[in-house]
Protein backbone atom coordinates (compact mmCIF):
# COMPACT_ATOMS: atom_id res chain seq x y z
CA UNK A 1 0.00 0.00 0.00
CA UNK A 2 1.07 3.55 -0.55
CA UNK A 3 1.73 5.95 2.32
CA UNK A 4 -1.25 8.18 1.60
CA UNK A 5 -2.78 9.34 4.91
CA UNK A 6 -6.13 10.03 3.23
CA UNK A 7 -6.46 6.52 1.81
CA UNK A 8 -8.83 4.01 3.38
CA UNK A 9 -7.16 1.27 5.41
CA UNK A 10 -9.20 -1.87 6.03
CA UNK A 11 -7.70 -4.43 8.39
CA UNK A 12 -10.08 -7.32 8.77
CA UNK A 13 -13.52 -6.15 9.77
CA UNK A 14 -12.34 -4.11 12.71
CA UNK A 15 -10.79 -0.85 11.57
CA UNK A 16 -11.72 1.68 8.95
CA UNK A 17 -9.24 4.55 9.00
CA UNK A 18 -9.58 7.60 6.79
CA UNK A 19 -7.11 10.39 7.33
CA UNK A 20 -6.37 9.08 10.81
CA UNK A 21 -9.96 9.28 12.07
CA UNK A 22 -12.20 6.28 12.61
CA UNK A 23 -15.39 6.41 10.56
CA UNK A 24 -18.62 4.70 11.47
CA UNK A 25 -19.81 2.16 8.88
CA UNK A 26 -22.82 3.19 6.81
CA UNK A 27 -26.18 1.49 7.27
CA UNK A 28 -26.55 0.36 3.63
CA UNK A 29 -23.23 -1.48 3.94
CA UNK A 30 -24.58 -3.25 7.03
CA UNK A 31 -27.77 -4.24 5.18
CA UNK A 32 -25.70 -5.51 2.25
CA UNK A 33 -23.57 -7.48 4.70
CA UNK A 34 -26.72 -9.09 6.18
CA UNK A 35 -27.98 -10.00 2.75
CA UNK A 36 -24.62 -11.49 1.71
CA UNK A 37 -24.17 -13.34 4.99
CA UNK A 38 -27.68 -14.73 5.51
CA UNK A 39 -29.20 -15.02 2.06
CA UNK A 40 -26.32 -15.64 -0.33
CA UNK A 41 -23.87 -17.66 1.75
CA UNK A 42 -26.52 -19.42 3.90
CA UNK A 43 -23.81 -20.18 6.40
CA UNK A 44 -24.92 -20.19 10.03
CA UNK A 45 -21.40 -19.62 11.39
CA UNK A 46 -20.98 -16.55 9.17
CA UNK A 47 -24.29 -15.24 10.46
CA UNK A 48 -23.18 -15.77 14.06
CA UNK A 49 -19.90 -13.97 13.35
CA UNK A 50 -21.82 -11.10 11.79
CA UNK A 51 -24.20 -11.01 14.77
CA UNK A 52 -21.23 -10.92 17.15
CA UNK A 53 -19.77 -8.05 15.13
CA UNK A 54 -23.01 -6.05 15.21
CA UNK A 55 -23.94 -6.69 18.85
CA UNK A 56 -20.53 -6.83 20.53
CA UNK A 57 -17.43 -5.92 18.54
CA UNK A 58 -18.65 -2.83 16.70
CA UNK A 59 -20.17 -1.08 19.76
CA UNK A 60 -17.09 -1.99 21.79
CA UNK A 61 -14.85 -0.59 19.04
CA UNK A 62 -16.84 2.64 18.98
CA UNK A 63 -16.54 2.92 22.77
CA UNK A 64 -12.82 2.13 22.71
CA UNK A 65 -11.79 4.63 20.05
CA UNK A 66 -14.39 7.34 20.57
CA UNK A 67 -14.77 7.02 24.33
CA UNK A 68 -11.49 5.89 25.84
CA UNK A 69 -9.32 7.64 23.28
CA UNK A 70 -11.67 10.63 23.02
CA UNK A 71 -11.87 10.35 19.22
CA UNK A 72 -8.18 11.15 18.76
CA UNK A 73 -6.51 10.74 15.40
CA UNK A 74 -5.00 7.32 14.72
CA UNK A 75 -1.46 8.70 14.59
CA UNK A 76 -1.88 10.24 18.07
CA UNK A 77 -3.15 6.95 19.52
CA UNK A 78 -0.20 5.09 18.00
CA UNK A 79 2.15 7.69 19.46
CA UNK A 80 0.55 7.20 22.88
CA UNK A 81 0.94 3.40 22.87
CA UNK A 82 4.46 3.36 21.38
CA UNK A 83 7.64 5.40 21.83
CA UNK A 84 7.39 7.10 18.44
CA UNK A 85 6.07 10.59 17.69
CA UNK A 86 2.81 11.09 15.82
CA UNK A 87 4.59 12.43 12.73
CA UNK A 88 6.24 9.03 12.33
CA UNK A 89 2.84 7.33 12.41
CA UNK A 90 1.45 9.82 9.91
CA UNK A 91 4.00 8.47 7.43
CA UNK A 92 3.44 4.82 8.44
CA UNK A 93 -0.36 4.63 8.51
CA UNK A 94 -0.50 0.92 7.57
CA UNK A 95 1.64 -0.14 10.53
CA UNK A 96 -0.34 2.18 12.78
CA UNK A 97 -3.60 0.51 11.72
CA UNK A 98 -2.12 -2.89 12.58
CA UNK A 99 -0.99 -1.65 16.00
CA UNK A 100 -4.42 -0.15 16.68
CA UNK A 101 -6.13 -3.36 15.61
CA UNK A 102 -3.90 -5.39 17.95
CA UNK A 103 -4.44 -2.97 20.84
CA UNK A 104 -8.20 -3.06 20.37
CA UNK A 105 -8.22 -6.83 19.90
CA UNK A 106 -6.35 -7.39 23.17
CA UNK A 107 -8.68 -5.03 25.03
CA UNK A 108 -11.77 -6.65 23.48
CA UNK A 109 -10.51 -10.13 24.42
CA UNK A 110 -10.17 -9.02 28.04
CA UNK A 111 -13.69 -7.54 28.07
CA UNK A 112 -15.07 -10.64 26.37
CA UNK A 113 -13.43 -12.94 28.92
CA UNK A 114 -14.89 -10.91 31.80
CA UNK A 115 -18.36 -11.05 30.25
CA UNK A 116 -18.11 -14.80 29.71
CA UNK A 117 -16.93 -15.30 33.31
CA UNK A 118 -19.85 -13.30 34.68
CA UNK A 119 -22.28 -15.16 32.41
CA UNK A 120 -20.84 -18.52 33.50
CA UNK A 121 -21.22 -17.62 37.19
CA UNK A 122 -24.82 -16.50 36.62
CA UNK A 123 -25.66 -19.75 34.82
CA UNK A 124 -24.06 -21.91 37.52
CA UNK A 125 -25.80 -20.03 40.33
CA UNK A 126 -29.13 -20.27 38.50
CA UNK A 127 -28.69 -24.03 38.04
CA UNK A 128 -27.81 -24.47 41.72
CA UNK A 129 -30.85 -22.43 42.73
CA UNK A 130 -33.12 -24.47 40.45
CA UNK A 131 -31.74 -27.72 41.87
CA UNK A 132 -32.32 -26.46 45.40
CA UNK A 133 -35.90 -25.47 44.57
CA UNK A 134 -36.59 -28.85 42.98
CA UNK A 135 -35.09 -30.67 45.97
CA UNK A 136 -37.13 -28.55 48.42
CA UNK A 137 -40.34 -29.31 46.53
CA UNK A 138 -39.51 -32.97 46.58
CA UNK A 139 -38.49 -32.62 50.26
CA UNK A 140 -35.09 -34.14 49.67
CA UNK A 141 -33.21 -31.50 51.63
Amino acid sequence: MENNPDADINYGNALVVRGGVFNQPRVPAVIANVYRTVIVESNFISFLNWLRWVLFTNPLQQFYFRGLWRNRAAKDICAAVTNYVSDFWHQHADECAIILFNEFDAWAAYIEFCLYAVLFIIVVLTLVRCCCLICCRLKLL
